[in-house]
């Protein structure tokens, strides 16, 4: 993906992997001799790890529509809850109540990036956000974020990424 992508807002922490790592810390402190600063510590930073997250791509994701044009505010929000159906560029520029020229040029002006590469970005988040947080198969990941097939998840990924989805759900690390 551009550069320009970047300030975007994040994605925040997903909630199941902080359960993930909770339910962690509870199994390695059970029966064991830690004492309960070292079990709750670790658990309180997750805790607020979580919090901040949230309350970060929130205020981030407020600032950008207060910055945007409303009508291509109604576009990204659109995005953000329909990023896995076949958008199409007349579909969101009704949405935004432009000619899709027009929408275009104004999605472009307004986030610095074009249309698809808005939608491509988000898509590949959400996918890494179920990749690390569900078994779910890459191929039905694939599908449920709007990408055409599995191979067309996987270069788009990778692009944004530098990893692929399996490795990604792996445990290497996305850039």
């Amino acid at each position: 993906m551009s550069a320009r992508m970047d300030n975007l807002p994040a994605p925040p922490f997903p909630q199941r992997v902080g359960d993930r790592l909770i339910g962690q810390l509870l199994r390695r402190a059970w029966g064991s001799s830690y004492t309960a600063s070292e079990i709750i510590d670790p658990m309180l930073s997750v805790i607020e790890l979580l919090v901040a997250s949230r309350v970060r791509a929130q205020q981030e994701r407020l600032d950008l529509m207060d910055r945007l044009d409303h009508r291509i505010a109604r576009s990204v929000d659109y995005i953000e809850t329909h990023y896995g159906d076949a958008l199409t560029i007349a579909e969101l520029a009704g949405i935004a109540c432009l000619s899709p020229g027009h929408f275009s040029r104004t999605f472009k002006a307004a986030m610095g990036v074009p249309v698809w590469a808005y939608v491509t970005c988000r898509r590949c988040e959400r996918a890494k956000e179920m990749l690390l947080t569900t078994s779910v198969s890459i191929a039905e990941i694939a599908y449920r974020c709007g990408f055409a097939n599995q191979g067309h998840l996987t270069r788009c990924f990778k692009e944004a990424f530098g990893v692929t989805p399996a490795a990604a759900r792996n445990g290497l690390h996305c850039t």
